[in-house]
């Protein structure tokens, strides 16, 4: 029986060929995907010590969004250098974090003309999901009015050397009895009280895919 070594060197390269361009096109295809397919993904903001009065030096918020399941995962550090939390109504008004998603289905941002719903995330984990005014315009909203419950979406640590780190993580499609939690599409906007001041980040788009 002849063999035909050749032919068979050349069908064996033309497969590898082939596969070589499969993958390599559906390689093309994944980092040429839209960004709201992907997770996670990471967003940075910073002020100088002239912009804020947080902290001595620079401010750091760091995000990180994923999507695990039907909830939408988000990490968000912040470099405080002091922890402050409210341990009576009578004390200083405490450190805050306030966060927005997209409830309305407004896509691509976040009306902040009118009242938002929103999420107050506290360092000693409890939370007030409720009707906030303008996050754009908010100083300290907080008092005797809110009822506040311990969290069921976030768990936050602090470190002296670090700040904190929320650990959070949102139902994107609601939660039973509240409908006003879902997440509609990949916008945000926040603002983080301190006790010196506050800073606030417009809706930006996460890009992370919560349809």
């Amino acid at each position: 029986m002849n063999v035909n070594w050749k032919t068979m060197l050349v069908a064996g390269l033309t497969v590898c060929l082939a596969v070589s361009l499969f993958f390599n096109g559906y390689l093309y295809y994944k980092l040429t995907r839209p960004l709201e397919h992907y997770s996670p993904t990471f967003f940075s903001f910073v002020w100088s010590s002239e912009q804020q009065n947080i902290t001595e030096g620079t401010l750091y918020i760091n995000m990180t969004f994923e999507r695990i399941g039907e909830n939408l995962s988000v990490i968000i550090k912040i470099n405080d250098d002091d922890y402050n939390a409210l341990y009576d109504w009578f004390d200083i008004k405490p450190d805050a974090l306030f966060i927005c998603f997209d409830f309305n289905g407004n896509d691509s941002s976040i009306n902040l003309n009118d009242t938002v719903f929103c999420y107050l995330l506290r360092p000693d984990n409890t939370t007030v999901f409720g009707n906030f005014v303008d996050l754009e315009l908010i100083a300290h909203f907080i008092g005797p009015s809110l009822s506040l419950d311990d969290s069921d979406v976030h768990y936050c640590t602090f470190k002296p050397n670090e700040g904190y780190i929320f650990n959070c993580t949102f139902p994107i499609h609601g939660s039973w009895g509240w409908s006003l939690r879902k997440i509609l599409s990949d916008v945000v906007t926040l603002r983080y009280i301190d006790v010196g001041g506050s800073v606030y980040i417009s809706s930006f788009h996460f890009g992370v895919d919560v349809s």
